[in-house]
């Protein structure tokens, strides 16, 4: 992948980030409030589906960080922007 490409995909992910945050904190509730509910009526599958899920919702988080490091150090190049 060419630097200027990453630089866009960076500028993307930066744009991005707010709205993933809302959505990811949406998902997080979601899948975190019943499994008190599937303790109590012993339902241990539902429990553990829901766990299971839950640390699937953060590398996103960490990839979109990365990329917009990545593209925030190529801009200060700007020899390698340019190619």
């Amino acid at each position: 992948m060419c630097a200027r490409r990453a630089t866009c995909l960076s500028q993307q992910a930066t744009a991005e980030l707010p709205k993933m945050f809302v959505e990811h904190k949406t998902v997080l509730k979601a899948l975190v409030h019943p499994i008190p509910a599937a303790q109590e009526k012993g339902r241990s599958g539902s429990e553990r589906w829901a766990e299971r899920l839950v640390p699937y919702v953060h590398p996103e988080e960490v990839l979109y960080s990365a990329v917009m490091m990545t593209g925030n150090d190529l801009r200060k190049t700007p020899d390698v922007v340019a190619e």
